[in-house]
C-alpha cells in the first residue's frame, strides 16, 4: 500500500473512533460565543476569525478538516452571518456531528486534496489539521490555491519549538490518546510558505502548547 494512503487510512480510523465516542446530544449542548470563548481553541480561533466577521456575508467558506464544526457554529454561525459553508473531513462520524450542528451537507475529502476549483472560494479555514498530514507543505499550497484574489486563509496550528514543544508533546499525559501521526510543523517553514503567497494580517505564537494563529489574504 502507498505510504501516504496508509497514513491517511490510519488517521481516518483514529478519527472515526474518536468521534464515535462523542454523541450528537453532547455536541449540540456545547456552546461558546465570540464574547465568551470556551477554552483555548475557541479563544485563539476567535482571534483570527474576528477580523473578517463583518465582511463574510455571501462568502464561500471551505473548512478543511472540519470534523464536528463546533468552532464555526459557536463563533461564526453560517445562519447568523449569511455565508455559504462547506465542511470537509475524512471522518464520516465527525461530519455527522457537524451536520447536526450546521444543518448543511458536508463533503468527505482528504485535507490534501480538497474538491474545489482553484481561485473559487473566499475563505479557507484549517484548524489544527496540518500536523496530521504527511506532506503538509504541499497540502497548504493547495489550500491557498483555492482562494480568490483577496481571499482569506485562517490557520490555527500546533507548531514545534526545538527542545521544548516537541519533547513536551511526545511525553505529555495526553500522548497515548493522540492520533497515530502527530507530526511536526516548523514555524519558520510555515511562515516562509505563507509569505510567498499571502499578506499576513494576524500572527500570534502564544498559548500552551505553543500555537500559531494566522489570517491572511
Amino acid at each position: 500500500m502507498d505510504k501516504n494512503k496508509e497514513f491517511v487510512n490510519e488517521e481516518k480510523t483514529w478519527w472515526q473512533n474518536s468521534y464515535k465516542r462523542q454523541s450528537i446530544s453532547s455536541e449540540q449542548s456545547y456552546r461558546g460565543s465570540p464574547e465568551r470563548p470556551q477554552g483555548i481553541r475557541h479563544y485563539y480561533r476567535e482571534m483570527i476569525i474576528r477580523p473578517i466577521r463583518s465582511i463574510i456575508k455571501n462568502s464561500q467558506w471551505v473548512d478543511i478538516g472540519a470534523g464536528n464544526s463546533y468552532s464555526i457554529v459557536d463563533l461564526v454561525n453560517p445562519d447568523k452571518f449569511n455565508y455559504f459553508y462547506y465542511a470537509t473531513d475524512i471522518s464520516i462520524e465527525g461530519l455527522k456531528l457537524g451536520r447536526a450542528r450546521t444543518g448543511r451537507t458536508p463533503i468527505i475529502s482528504e485535507a490534501a486534496s480538497p474538491p474545489f476549483v482553484k481561485k473559487g472560494v473566499d475563505i479557507v479555514s484549517c484548524f489544527g489539521i496540518l500536523h496530521h498530514i504527511p506532506d503538509w507543505e504541499q497540502a497548504l499550497c493547495k489550500m491557498i490555491d483555492l482562494l480568490k484574489p483577496g481571499g482569506y486563509l485562517l490557520l490555527f496550528e500546533a507548531i514545534t519549538k526545538p527542545r521544548i514543544l516537541s519533547r513536551w508533546r511526545h511525553q505529555s499525559y495526553t500522548a497515548k490518546s493522540d492520533s497515530p501521526h502527530e507530526g511536526d510543523i516548523i514555524s519558520e517553514k510555515l511562515i516562509e510558505i505563507l509569505h510567498m503567497y499571502c499578506n499576513i494580517e494576524v500572527l500570534d505564537y502564544s498559548g500552551s502548547p505553543l500555537r500559531l494563529g494566522f489570517s491572511g489574504s
